[in-house]
């Protein structure tokens, strides 16, 4: 069995193989080859987690503009079988006031739809929420999941930002968003697709605001149909809606507002109603297995009761990464050419400002 070593894990992983199985470990130093080797040689096997091997189907197809589709190209292969590595959740130890100090929460929503958490995967939403407690600011920094970034500790190629998530979790991700935006998150939130569903629908619904001119169906799902103006919707139309891309001409772009739209929705829903703020215990455990953080109870209990205590609305701002796009080699798949958001230093630097002045600094 073949194999490529990134991860920290992997020598918990060999010795799983090993359990289960009296086999050859070989390990690789390329590896696109590897998968593009077991495509074409129907005797290879080979081991890979399972955040890689949907990266590279999916990036299959992106590089062919849909020639060669991910159906086609995984009926070739047989999966011979499937474990799980458990890991234990790190939570932070800051002492920070987080009701008196500013502090920074770095959202990172992963591409799957399964009730669980996969260690690595990749990372389709990035984005820092700003707070300040004090002047009641939350500032909302999206960087678009292709935008060409260093990975945190790597030299040479540049690579897609999602691919943050796939290579090293959120440790890297959030290192990566570090690097980029030059202020370090003082905790996270990571959720998948069902936690937005579940969120929404624990909530009861929310009000989404179609800033079209005209209706248009989700490309992610069809029966999802916004018209001009408000929309009431519940958990599955409103992860349709922070998906959507498509029915937009600034594509990713667009999606990146939207998804700001429907945190401030759910932002303030949850901050203007003492019933529903109250019961977040209930919320919480409707989310298990899609969410979560490096907060502690401490952390979200203060937060709670800091509401309760002072029921007015919070003022929102966001900024938004951008740049010019293009078709390169990413550091994750050096042999391939994928969609890239190239870097544009006007609208980091805007966004750095604006961050140090929510943080009065």
């Amino acid at each position: 069995i073949y194999y490529y070593n990134d991860s920290e894990d992997y020598e918990t992983i060999l010795k799983n193989v090993k359990a289960k199985v009296a086999v050859v470990l070989e390990e690789v130093t390329d590896y696109s080859a590897l998968l593009d080797d077991v495509l074409t040689n129907k005797n290879k096997i080979i081991l890979v987690d399972e955040g890689s091997y949907d990266a590279y189907f999916e990036n299959r197809e992106e590089e062919t503009n849909g020639q060669e589709t991910i159906v086609d190209d995984k009926e070739k292969l047989l999966i011979l079988d499937k474990f799980e590595i458990v890991s234990q959740l790190e939570i932070s130890d800051s002492k920070k006031d987080i009701t008196e100090e500013p502090f920074i929460i770095y959202l990172s929503g992963i591409d799957t739809r399964t009730n669980s958490m996969p260690k690595k995967c990749l990372s389709d939403v990035n984005m820092y929420l700003v707070v300040n407690p004090k002047t009641r600011q939350i500032l909302m920094v999206n960087v678009p999941r292709d935008y060409y970034v260093q990975l945190h500790g790597t030299k040479g190629l540049k690579d897609k930002l999602t691919h943050a998530g796939l290579r090293g979790g959120i440790k890297l991700s959030k290192a990566t968003m570090e690097d980029l935006l030059g202020y370090k998150a003082n905790y996270y939130v990571r959720v998948n697709f069902n936690a937005v569903i579940k969120l929404v629908d624990a909530i009861g619904g929310i009000t989404i605001n179609n800033d079209l001119n005209h209706s248009f169906s989700c490309w992610t799902d069809r029966g999802c149909v916004f018209k001009p103006g408000n929309n009431k919707v519940g958990g599955r139309c409103a992860l349709a809606f922070a998906r959507e891309r498509h029915a937009y001409i600034q594509g990713d772009r667009h999606r990146g507002e939207n998804q700001q739209q429907v945190i401030q929705l759910v932002i303030n829903k949850l901050t203007s109603s003492k019933s529903l703020i109250m019961n977040y215990n209930k919320i919480l455990k409707a989310l298990k297995g899609s969410f979560e953080s490096n907060l502690s109870t401490d952390n979200i209990t203060s937060l709670v009761q800091f509401q309760i205590n002072d029921m007015r609305g919070w003022k929102f701002s966001t900024k938004n990464l951008d740049g010019p796009t293009g078709m390169t080699a990413c550091y994750s798949f050096p042999k391939s050419k994928l969609s890239v958001m190239y870097q544009n230093e006007k609208t980091i630097e805007a966004a750095k400002k604006e961050i140090k002045k929510v943080l009065g600094k």
